[in-house]
């Protein structure tokens, strides 16, 4: 194998690390595989590689095809979950006397839509999925022990009750959302 070609693996290796290891491993069996093709056909090892694309983008493309693997995924459903927590208005303000925005959940809210996003475009459908998933239980298991405290008090308990509800539900479905390819359609003659 080429020096140039071999580097080239080592960096596309290193770029797919959040995938499992044995799709890691398939896959830069199956673009070197490619690439000697390529080299036995008479094209210089360079210009085989730079006609494949660079390490970073065929990696990128590579995970957005086979997503993060499941230890991966594990670690951002923990962090998912850690900031849901926070997410929950009422967690940092138990004053019954607080009418208004908790502006410090709403911080948490939108890192942990972010997280989601990231999730989602750079790991694929399960990675954002599963992270909004536990986004959405872990909001409603801090509900339920905020409430059965007695430490959260709900001023309009309809309204409320509905938005956390409907913000909640959306998590999940930002992941699966996030995650969708749009369809290209060609004009047929």
């Amino acid at each position: 194998m080429n020096d140039e070609i071999s580097a080239y693996l080592s960096s596309l290796e290193r770029r797919l690390y959040w995938m499992d290891r044995k799709k890691r491993k398939d896959v830069v069996m199956e673009v070197n595989s490619h690439l000697s093709e390529r080299v036995s056909q008479g094209e210089s090892p360079k210009k085989a590689i730079e006609s494949f694309g660079s390490a970073r983008s065929v990696a990128s493309s590579y995970l957005r095809v086979y997503g993060f693997g499941i230890g991966f995924i594990s670690m951002l459903i923990v962090i998912g979950a850690a900031l849901a927590i926070f997410t929950v208005p009422g967690v940092f303000l138990q004053s019954s006397e607080f009418i208004g925005i908790d502006w410090i959940s709403l911080g948490f809210l939108a890192a942990a839509i972010a997280l989601i996003l990231i999730s989602s475009f750079n790991g694929g459908r399960r990675a954002g999925v599963a992270v909004g998933l536990s986004e959405c239980v872990m909001r409603f298991i801090v509900l339920g022990v905020l409430y059965a405290q007695g430490s959260i008090i709900v001023q309009d308990a309809t309204f409320g009750l509905i938005g956390f509800i409907a913000v909640s539900i959306i998590l999940p479905l930002i992941g699966y959302l996030s995650s969708v390819k749009p369809r290209k359609f060609e004009s047929e003659l």
